[in-house]
């Protein structure tokens, strides 16, 4: 299901999510995570109309992230970032820091070509000032803009409540149904909220997880389990709180997984309110 509306991302302080491993230039880095601070946010790329028509489709999340080993400024893709094109002709493509998200315009910087087309990546960001200075992440290729994200600042956004993602459950078993959302309190604190329409039927051994893979169909080590006992209402609103550290931004799928049968049950699309 394409996603339209723009994603914002809260953090109240540095972020930490565990080693994280970035490509680089096509050079692989890892860094503890205690040492890096993200700096700027942004909305989930957008393909443009003039793309899609010639095949191409974007999909996936950016942020830019200072290290603390270094001091440099990296512009980071998130494990859920794709590009396609439908043709399936080879192409290249470069990335932009720009100031307009239809333009090429100053003040504008190249971060150079595309290493891989899909997964984690990150590029250095050579001068800091491009960062405060850049409105918008663009993806080109040849001299047309294919895909662009808009930057968030921290101080934009409000912490008080804030819902950050909705979805719908799709059944697979045991007919899970309703509706969940994936909100952020004013203490800083992420829970997963079932609502009212939510049901299924008496399963044994029900958990939630947070998953990356839309193909996932049983949690792997990646994922992380909300829910640190089964489910004991099956009906009706209830309220799970994120485990602390755990960087939602980076998954895409709540699963409902029958753990003592390792059955899927039903998954929800995190989807931009």
């Amino acid at each position: 299901m394409k996603r339209t509306s723009l994603f914002y991302l809260i953090i109240i302080s540095s972020l930490m999510i565990g080693t994280i491993s970035c490509t680089i230039g096509g050079e692989v880095i890892v860094s503890p995570s205690d040492n890096i601070d993200i700096e700027r946010y942004g909305s989930l790329l957008m393909t443009t109309s003039a793309a899609e028509t010639a095949g191409y489709s974007v999909a996936g999340r950016v942020q830019i992230m200072k290290s603390n080993i270094n001091e440099n400024y990296y512009l980071e893709f998130n494990e859920d970032f794709s590009l396609m094109n439908s043709s399936m002709a080879s192409f290249s493509a470069e990335i932009f820091l720009s100031a307009s998200e239809t333009a090429i315009t100053a003040p504008m910087t190249n971060l150079g070509s595309l290493s891989s087309k899909s997964g984690h990546q990150s590029y250095q960001i050579a001068n800091a000032n491009d960062i405060d200075t850049a409105s918008h992440v663009l993806i080109v290729v040849g001299s047309d803009i294919i895909a662009y994200s808009e930057l968030m600042n921290l101080d934009d956004i409000s912490t008080d409540g804030t819902l950050i993602y909705k979805g719908t459950f799709v059944n697979y078993a045991y007919s899970v149904s309703g509706d969940m959302e994936l909100r952020l309190d004013s203490n800083g604190i992420y829970s997963l909220e079932l609502l009212s329409n939510f049901s299924m039927n008496s399963a044994p051994g029900v958990f939630l997880y947070l998953t990356k893979d839309a193909g996932s169909v049983s949690p792997t080590a990646n994922d992380v389990e909300i829910t640190t006992t089964k489910l004991t209402s099956y009906t009706g609103p209830q309220s799970f709180p994120i485990p602390e550290g755990t960087n939602v931004f980076l998954y895409g799928y709540v699963l409902v997984h029958c753990k003592p049968f390792n059955f899927p049950l039903g998954k929800a699309e995190l989807e931009e309110p």
